[in-house]
C-alpha cells in the first residue's frame, strides 16, 4: 500500500503551540514513554506487587482493598487521559489540564450509568463511601413560606426580607450568571435561561419545597437584580475580552522578574477571544440550534435540585460545588463547541460534535435519568391544574402560530414591457451602438443614450472608438426588427428622423479608469463609483423570482405571437404584470398560486376586446402559466383601458435606462447604480452588477442558500471593489460571513477581470439581446453571467 499515513491531530496545531518559547517548551513535549514507565512503578509499589501482604479474613481490609483499587483505577484512567486524552480547542493554561478536565467528566459519565443499575437505596449507600453522613433524608428549605413584605398593624416584614436578600444563595445568583454569560456571550440567550429557570420553578415547584419562592423573590430579587447584575457584569467581561491585543511574547522574551510573574499568571486567561454570532433570529433552525446549550444549562441546573432531593444530599455537601465546578469545566469548551458545530460546513469529513459538547448531552441525559428513575414514589403531589393548562396553552398558541407563521399569505407584484415600449426601443439602440463598436473595436469606451418621440429617435453621449459606425443606420435596423415599420404602429424605422450628438470619452476619466489605455486588465478601475447587488432564488429553475419570470415570459409571447403571425392584430408595444401568492418556509420565498394577471398590449383598430381576451388567454397566458398555478379564482385584467391603438413613440416618449427594475429582478433583492444599456463593461453599473448575479446564483446553484443578494461597491478609477457582501436572508447553510469568503475566494470582482472572465469586450449583437426581456435568468450562451461557479466551503 502507498501513499503517506494520515497524521495525527495535535495540541501543536493551535497557533498558540505553534512557536514554544525555549525555557517552557518542555511542558509541551508529551513525554509518554516516561510517563507509562513511571506509572507503572507507581502502580507496582503501590500495588505491593513484590511484597504482598498477608492473606487474612477481614471485611474492614477487604473494603480498603477495593477502595484503593477503585482509587487507582480512576487515577489511571486519569493519567491516560491526560497524556493521550483527544485534542481539545482550549490550551490555556496548558492543553492537558483540559484533557485531564475530559477524563474526570468521563468518570462522572461511568458513575451515573453504574448508578442508574442500582435500586434507590444502594445509590444513597454508595455516596456515603464518600462523605458517611449522607444517607439520610434531609429536610427542603421553602422560601415561599410567608411572602408578605408588610403586616398590616405591624408594618414593613423585615425578617422575611433580610432572610431572603442576605441568602448565601444571593451571591451564587451573581457570581453563576456572570460566568453563564461568559460561556453563552450573548444578552438573547441569557435573558432566555433566566427567564426559563424561574419558569422551571413554577412548573416543579408542587415537587421540589425548594422551588417554592416568593412572586418577589423571583422576579425581582433573582431576575431583575442578581441574574441581571451577573449578565450585564459577564456581557461587559465579553466586551473586554474581545478588545483586548492580545501580546503572548515567550517567558525569555521578558525583561524582568516582576514581567516574568506576570507572563506566568496570564498564561491562565485565555490566548484569544471568539465573539459567537449567534444569529439567533436569522430562521427558525437557527434559532433552535442557539437555544440548545441554553436548553442543556437549563437541564443541568434543574437536575441539580432533583438529584439533591432524591439521593439526600444537603445543599452545603462538597459533591454540590465539585459537580458544578465539573460542569463548568464542560460548559466553556462545550458551548464553543457547538458553536463551531453549527457553523462548520457539513462537507467537512470531520464534522462531528466536539467531545466536550457531546458529554454534555451525555451526563445530561445521565442525570435525567437517575432523577426519573430515583425519584419514583417520591413526589405524590399530582399536576396543578394552573401548571397543566399554562403549558398546554403554551404549546398549542406555539403550535398555531407556527402554522399561521408558515403559511402567512402575501403578495407580490413584477411588471415587464414590450421591446415595442419607447423605453425599451432606447435600451435597444443604446446596446445595439454599443454592439456595433465592440464588434470592430473590443476596447471601445461607449455611454450612449437614446431618447425617441413621435416620429423622432435621438443617440446621443461619448463614445471612444476606433469602430466606424454609421449610427443613423443602427438606429433604423434596430426599430425595423422591433417592428416599427409605418406610422400606424408608432413609428416608421425608414421615415423617422435621426438625430445623433455623439462625443469622445473625456480624457480626465479616461486616464482614472484605463489610464488612456496604458493599464493591465488587472489595473483597470471602476468607469464611476456606485453599488451593483445580484440576487438569486430557488423559487424558479432560472433561479429568479416568479413573477419576474412569469411577466417577462408572457411580454415575450407576445412578441413571438405577433411575429410569427399567430396573432396578426398584435402591435409592438405592450405590458404585462403579474401578481402571485407567496408564503416565507425559513427566509425562502415559497410561491403557492398566481393571484392576477395583467396584460395591456398594443392592437389594431378592427379587433374588438372580447377576441383580444380569447385569444391572450389562448395564445399566451396559458402557454406560459403553468397550470399548477392558476386557478378559479385568479383575476385576468387583459387590456383593461379598453383600447390601446397608439403606442410606441407615437403614445409616449421613451428614455433609456428608465425600466432597470424590469431589467433586473421585478423589484426583488435590490438595485444599486445606473441602468445597464449602452455601456460598456467598464461601466460597472453593467459589469459589477452581472457579476453579482452569477455570484449569488452560484451561492443558490451550489446549495449554500435558497436565496442570495450579493453587494459589490466601486469607487472611480479604483480596481478593488470598496466592499462585497453577502446576504441570504438566513437560509444559508452557514453562516454568511463563511459564504462570503467562499464567493470571494471564487470570483475576481475588478472590472478588468470581470470583463475577461465574462468575455464582455465581444458585441456583434450580444447585448441588444439583453436590452429587452431581461439581463438575468435566460438560457442563452451569450449571458455568461448566467454559468454557474461551484462553490464548496472550506
Amino acid at each position: 500500500m502507498s501513499g503517506r499515513l494520515r497524521r495525527e491531530p495535535s495540541d501543536r496545531d493551535h497557533p498558540a503551540l505553534a512557536e514554544l518559547d525555549p525555557t517552557t517548551k518542555f511542558l509541551y513535549t508529551p513525554h509518554t514513554v516516561t510517563s507509562l514507565l513511571l506509572g507503572t512503578l507507581a502502580v507496582i509499589y503501590y500495588s505491593r506487587v513484590f511484597n504482598p501482604p498477608p492473606v487474612q479474613d477481614d471485611e474492614h481490609q477487604a473494603y480498603l482493598n477495593v477502595k484503593h483499587g477503585l482509587t487507582a483505577a480512576v487515577l489511571i484512567f486519569l493519567g491516560y487521559s491526560t497524556i493521550q486524552g483527544p485534542v481539545t480547542c482550549m490550551v490555556r493554561p496548558h492543553p492537558a489540564v483540559w484533557r485531564f478536565a475530559h477524563g474526570l467528566l468521563v468518570v462522572y459519565l461511568v458513575l451515573l450509568s453504574f448508578m442508574l443499575f442500582q435500586n434507590v437505596n444502594d445509590a444513597r449507600a454508595l455516596l456515603k463511601h464518600l462523605y458517611p453522613d449522607l444517607g439520610r433524608e434531609l429536610p427542603e428549605r421553602s422560601y415561599g413560606g410567608d411572602c408578605r413584605l408588610y403586616i398590616p398593624g405591624k408594618g414593613i416584614h423585615w425578617q422575611v426580607i433580610y432572610d431572603t436578600v442576605f441568602d448565601e444563595f444571593v451571591v451564587a445568583h451573581t457570581l453563576g450568571w456572570w460566568g453563564k454569560a461568559l460561556i453563552l456571550r450573548n444578552y438573547t440567550l441569557c435573558w432566555t435561561l433566566s427567564i426559563l429557570f424561574e419558569f422551571m420553578e413554577l412548573t416543579f415547584a408542587h415537587m421540589l419545597p425548594n422551588f417554592n419562592e416568593c412572586w418577589w423573590d423571583s422576579w425581582i430579587l433573582d431576575v431583575l437584580v442578581c441574574n441581571a447584575l451577573g449578565i450585564v457584569a459577564g456581557m461587559w467581561t465579553v466586551r473586554w475580552f474581545g478588545s483586548r491585543t492580545y501580546n503572548w511574547s515567550g517567558l525569555s522574551q521578558q525583561p524582568s522578574i516582576i514581567a516574568k510573574a506576570r507572563r506566568s499568571l496570564m498564561q491562565f486567561s485565555p490566548y484569544s477571544w471568539d465573539d459567537f454570532d449567534w444569529r439567533v433570529f436569522s430562521s427558525p433552525l437557527r434559532l433552535l440550534e442557539s437555544l440548545a446549550p441554553v436548553l442543556i444549562i437549563l437541564l443541568a441546573e434543574v437536575n441539580a435540585f432533583f438529584l439533591k432531593y432524591v439521593l439526600w444530599v444537603p445543599p452545603r455537601n462538597p459533591l454540590n460545588a465539585y459537580r458544578l465546578c465539573l460542569l463548568v469545566l464542560l460548559a466553556l469548551p462545550g458551548v464553543k463547541e457547538w458553536y463551531t458545530f453549527i457553523e462548520s460546513d457539513e462537507s467537512d469529513i470531520f464534522h462531528k460534535l466536539g467531545v466536550f459538547a457531546w458529554l454534555a448531552v451525555a451526563i445530561n441525559v445521565a442525570e435525567t435519568l437517575v432523577c426519573i428513575k430515583f425519584g419514583r414514589g417520591m413526589f405524590p403531589n399530582p399536576w396543578p391544574q394552573r401548571v397543566l393548562l399554562a403549558w398546554g396553552a403554551f404549546t398549542v398558541q406555539n403550535l398555531i402560530g407556527k402554522m399561521a407563521e408558515e403559511r402567512d399569505l402575501f403578495l407580490f407584484t413584477s411588471e415587464s414591457v414590450n421591446e415595442g415600449h419607447p423605453d425599451k426601443l432606447c435600451d435597444q439602440v443604446s446596446d445595439a451602438v454599443l454592439d456595433a463598436c465592440l464588434a470592430q473595436d473590443p476596447y471601445s469606451k461607449v455611454a450612449c443614450e437614446t431618447c425617441t418621440k413621435t416620429n423622432m429617435v435621438m443617440v446621443f453621449g461619448e463614445i471612444t472608438t476606433t469602430a466606424k459606425v454609421d449610427y443613423e443606420q443602427v438606429v433604423r435596423d434596430t426599430c425595423r426588427e422591433i417592428g416599427f415599420t409605418s406610422d400606424d404602429v408608432g413609428l416608421d424605422a425608414d421615415k423617422c428622423k435621426v438625430l445623433v450628438h455623439l462625443e469622445e470619452q473625456s480624457p480626465d476619466i479616461g486616464q482614472g479608469v484605463h489610464g488612456l489605455g496604458t493599464k493591465t486588465l488587472e489595473e483597470i478601475g471602476a468607469g464611476d463609483q456606485g453599488h451593483m447587488f445580484g440576487y438569486a432564488t430557488d423559487e424558479t429553475p432560472e433561479l429568479m423570482p416568479l413573477t419576474h419570470v412569469l411577466a417577462t415570459k408572457l411580454g415575450y409571447r407576445l412578441t413571438e405571437a405577433r411575429k410569427d403571425g399567430t396573432l396578426p392584430w398584435l402591435r409592438p408595444d405592450g405590458k404585462t404584470q403579474v401578481t402571485v401568492e407567496y408564503y416565507k418556509e425559513n427566509g425562502a420565498m415559497i410561491p403557492t398560486r398566481v393571484h392576477t394577471i395583467l396584460i395591456s398590449t398594443q392592437h389594431s383598430p378592427d379587433v374588438d376586446n372580447e377576441q383580444i381576451h380569447k385569444d391572450l388567454m389562448e395564445h399566451v397566458i396559458k402557454p406560459v402559466v403553468p397550470a399548477k398555478y392558476l386557478d378559479d379564482n385568479t383575476i385576468y385584467h387583459l387590456n383593461p383601458s379598453g383600447r390601446f391603438v397608439i403606442g410606441g413613440p407615437h403614445g409616449d416618449a421613451g428614455l433609456t435606462g428608465r425600466k432597470i427594475i424590469i431589467d433586473t429582478y421585478g423589484g426583488w433583492g435590490a438595485h444599486g447604480g445606473g441602468a445597464f444599456s449602452g455601456k460598456d463593461p467598464t461601466k460597472v453599473d453593467r459589469s459589477g452588477a452581472y457579476i453579482a448575479r452569477q455570484a449569488a446564483k452560484s451561492v443558490v446553484a451550489s446549495g449554500l442558500a435558497r436565496r442570495c443578494l450579493v453587494q459589490i461597491s466601486y469607487a472611480i478609477g479604483v480596481a478593488q471593489p470598496l466592499s462585497v457582501h453577502v446576504d441570504t436572508y438566513g437560509t444559508g447553510i452557514k453562516h454568511d460571513k463563511l459564504i462570503l469568503k467562499a464567493v470571494q475566494e471564487k470570483f475576481d470582482f475588478r472590472p478588468g477581470m470581470i470583463a475577461r472572465n465574462l468575455d464582455l469586450n465581444r458585441g456583434a449583437g450580444r447585448y441588444k439581446k439583453t436590452a429587452a426581456y431581461g439581463h438575468f435568468g435566460r438560457d442563452d450562451p451569450d449571458f455568461t453571467w448566467e454559468k454557474v461557479v461551484e462553490l464548496k466551503l472550506d
